[in-house]
């Protein structure tokens, strides 16, 4: 399994986590629906799904935003690999790591 999919697979759970506090939030099965609606319909293009991700995270604070466009970024060849989620996560001070993490 490409280690972009387990980024997308935790990005999709964080988001149902997260969205549970914003009513206005799309529910993450809504969320895929569309990317991959628009990824169609570009013929594998991906700014359209990008553009559907934008406007779903809307409700979502900026740290929110940021982690969950990286993980739910539609190409997989651009998901960051799972060390520098982790990495963010501990700079912001979300997750406690006894040792520093390798990027």
């Amino acid at each position: 399994m490409d280690p972009s999919h387990d980024c997308w697979s935790a990005g999709i759970i964080l988001y149902t986590l997260l969205s549970t506090g914003h009513a206005e939030a799309p529910s993450p099965e809504a969320v895929a629906k569309k990317m991959v609606e628009r990824i169609e319909l570009e013929g594998g293009g991906t700014e359209g799904a990008r553009a559907a991700l934008e406007f779903a995270l809307k409700p979502f604070s900026r740290w929110e935003r940021r982690l969950l466009k990286m993980m739910l970024e539609p190409d997989p060849s651009k998901r960051p690999p799972v060390g520098l989620l982790l990495h963010l996560l501990q700079k912001e001070k979300l997750i406690y790591v006894n040792q520093p993490l390798k990027t």
